[in-house]
């Protein structure tokens, strides 16, 4: 999705071309961020700001499920949907 933005004149691009574990992998390991921590930002935060938090963000009754199962290491195993 966001390798489609086009690169401003100092080559920076206005999003990032990263997948969400990576992302995560990123804040726990190079940010020092803890691992519940740097999942609610890739969940519910966006969820909130996007205003979807009754629909999407967290395994709450009535909401979208989509669930990923990742090992210790935070290497993908399944995906649940």
């Amino acid at each position: 999705m966001f390798s489609r933005c086009k690169a401003g004149p100092s080559g920076a691009r206005a999003g990032a071309d990263i997948v969400m574990r990576d992302a995560v992998a990123y804040c726990v390991s190079k940010l020092g961020a803890p691992l519940a921590d740097a999942l609610k930002m890739a969940t519910s935060t966006p969820a909130r700001l996007l205003g979807l938090e009754s629909a999407a963000g967290a395994l709450v009754p009535g909401a979208r499920a989509d669930l990923v199962h990742l090992s210790d290491r935070l290497d993908l195993l399944a995906v649940l949907s």
